[in-house]
């Protein structure tokens, strides 16, 4: 049986799309990711509603440091890279399926301004123009997520 995040749920999203959102991508991403890090996988989605350093998010999955990054360089990808993906997607979700206005998701995702949103997302391609992203932003940045971890890990 695949390790699962522990559930410690330090922090409670800022809005309840957030935990919508980390439903959706737990159940797209999860799965993908070899059964040795996929907690890694878990605590990201699960928290990437806002930023965290990137060695909280290695202590709360528990895996070990040094393997998580052995296993995840091998094949391309960084705890930092990962946590980046989702911190995106969780922006992506909530002004593109919850709808939210950009104030507000900076708001939520207890982001400093609207320029760190518009970063957040301009490095992982999504286009923030008059605080709106195109429809179907969420489900095309999830699908270019989850193609980036095929290549990582083929199954």
């Amino acid at each position: 049986m695949a390790p699962t995040a522990p559930l410690w749920f330090e922090s409670i999203p800022a809005h309840p799309a957030s935990r919508d959102a980390a439903a959706a991508l737990q159940r797209r991403t999860a799965s993908l990711a070899p059964v040795a890090v996929r907690s890694y996988f878990v605590v990201c989605a699960m928290e990437g509603w806002r930023r965290v350093q990137v060695d909280q998010l290695v202590a709360w999955s528990g895996v070990p440091p040094a393997t998580l990054k052995r296993r995840l360089a091998a094949a391309g990808v960084t705890p930092a890279g990962v946590a980046a993906w989702n911190l995106a997607l969780h922006a992506a979700w909530l002004l593109d399926v919850a709808a939210l206005p950009a104030g507000a998701a900076v708001s939520c995702m207890r982001l400093a301004r609207g320029s760190a949103l518009r970063a957040v997302l301009g490095a992982r391609g999504v286009r923030l123009a008059a605080g709106r992203v195109e429809p179907g932003a969420f489900a095309a940045t999830l699908e270019r997520y989850a193609a980036v971890l095929r290549a990582a890990f083929p199954q």
